[in-house]
């Protein structure tokens, strides 16, 4: 009945426009930009009531969860430097201030806010399970079950297996394929613009983009960036991660403005904001995201000039060589000019002083792999890793250190067991963006790309966020094989 009557609310003319608006640009960026003001201002709280606002007009009002794309993915973004759980300055700083996240009347208001979420969102998914209009099996769900099954039973019959770490797998891999799920069901794709996927991630990148100058800014290091004194990139943190986490992000982020270089007029633009992005990510100061990322990036241009047609094609060539060129002589400077090349050693003075060190990996690789020797099968579990935990997180935290490597991290806590289901997982992906190959998936593989690479020498894809973005890159993937074509973005020849 209820659902009867709201349907009756999409006769009147108010909720056509609240519907348009849902699902234009205009709320994207909306989205994008509250979450940038929640991280740099501590926000979070009245943001994530308006997230919760507009998840409330969307389940009413609209068929379609695609309008929740960006909200959802935002909200992992939202948390301050000063909320930051697990990193504030000392105590005997006059500055300090506990996080709010120690705060009760801050931690109910926050419970309330997910649980209510989590009931919207779940009822929506059931009521479209009910209605049957889907009932096609995506095509990665054997991969993610079996990887979920490997992840909750990871530790299994060695000593270490509890509770705790059975949890955590599942805390796992709901972050990694939840999105992935709901997307598949909740969004009709035969509505969706095939190009959505490089909005959503495009304005993501400039969020997060923001972010990254806000990190310097609130942790002091600007003044360092611009003056003699060198830049700690230890203090570049917010409160959903380190400089690697928002490195990692923003990689996955910066190639999507690609998709529109193939796309669209104009799209000089596109590419160079892809840089923009990009330079983003060497600002971040993490080393893995600007060498292995930046591979993925070099992919996303050298697919760009391949799918690039007649005007498109000699407009993009050119400025990819006057990129090129500029870069070139930016090198030349800094090998020729030691003013120059002193002011960019301490800009990244915690890159040119740690240098290609591993940073003490390869013990950690070592010590992973000797977990998996004592448990070959099955692994130890997620708690039994040795590598610094970072932040001031107690001992006994849910969220656990990790092998900063995805293969080492599965045979250590999962055993053969798990790698065998993460190989089955790889190769349905792999089927799934190499099937019907369209433009978007190849942006979207870009994108992809530089998550796997990144998490060669780090642990992202074990970590919650970047988790969420893969999640929903494959959703895109799969989703882009019923969409329809938008005319402002097909090909420009």
């Amino acid at each position: 009945m209820l659902l009867e009557c709201l349907n009756n609310f999409g006769e009147y003319r108010v909720v056509r426009a609240l519907r348009r608006f849902l699902h234009s640009p205009l709320f994207t960026a909306l989205s994008v930009f509250l979450m940038v003001c929640a991280n740099v201002f501590s926000l979070e709280l009245p943001v994530f009531y308006l997230y919760l606002i507009f998840g409330l007009l969307v389940v009413l009002f609209d068929d379609d969860l695609a309008p929740l794309i960006a909200v959802i993915l935002c909200c992992y973004m939202t948390i301050s430097y000063a909320n930051n759980p697990a990193a504030f300055p000392p105590k005997d700083d006059p500055a300090w201030r506990p996080s709010a996240f120690y705060d009760p009347l801050f931690v109910i208001q926050l419970t309330f806010i997910i649980a209510a979420a989590v009931v919207i969102l779940l009822t929506r998914f059931i009521v479209i399970l009910m209605r049957g209009e889907n009932k096609k099996v995506p095509a990665l769900a054997l991969g993610f079950c079996g990887l979920g099954l490997a992840y909750v039973l990871a530790g299994l019959f060695s000593r270490y297996y509890d509770f705790k770490t059975a949890l955590f797998g599942f805390v796992q891999i709901l972050s990694l394929s939840g999105l992935y799920f709901l997307f598949y069901y909740g969004v009709d794709w035969k509505k969706t613009d095939k190009g959505m996927f490089a909005r959503v991630f495009t304005m993501l990148g400039i969020g997060i983009l923001a972010e990254v100058v806000g990190m310097y800014c609130l942790s002091g290091e600007i003044s360092a960036l611009f003056s003699d004194g060198e830049v700690n990139r230890a203090n570049l943190v917010t409160g959903w991660g380190i400089y690697n986490n928002v490195g990692c992000a923003l990689a996955m982020c910066a190639p999507a403005p690609l998709y529109y270089a193939v796309k669209k007029r104009q799209s000089y633009l596109y590419l160079l904001l892809a840089f923009v992005l990009y330079i983003g990510v060497v600002f971040t100061q993490s080393r893995g995201c600007m060498l292995l990322g930046g591979l993925a990036f070099l992919f996303g241009i050298a697919a760009t000039l391949a799918m690039s047609r007649g005007c498109n094609l000699k407009v993009n060539a050119a400025t990819v060589g006057v990129i090129a060129g500029g870069a070139a002589v930016l090198l030349i400077v800094f090998l020729c000019d030691p003013a120059f090349k002193k002011a960019v050693e301490e800009a990244f003075a915690g890159i040119f002083e740690v240098g290609l060190d591993d940073s003490g990996r390869w013990e950690i690789y070592q010590g992973g792999i000797e977990q998996f020797k004592k448990a070959p099968f099955f692994g130890v579990g997620f708690y039994r890793c040795g590598a610094f935990r970072w932040g001031d997180l107690p001992e006994g935290a849910f969220l656990p250190p990790r092998y900063h490597n995805t293969y080492v991290q599965l045979l250590a806590s999962g055993g053969i067991f798990a790698l065998a289901c993460y190989a089955l997982h790889r190769l349905e992906t792999v089927l799934l963006l190499f099937r019907r190959i369209t433009a978007e998936k190849i942006f979207i593989a870009v994108c992809i790309s530089a998550f796997l690479l990144t998490s060669f020498v780090d642990c992202h894809f074990f970590n919650f966020g970047p988790g969420m973005l893969y999640g929903t890159l494959l959703a895109f993937a799969e989703g882009s094989e019923k969409a329809e074509p938008n005319e402002k973005t097909k090909s420009v020849s």
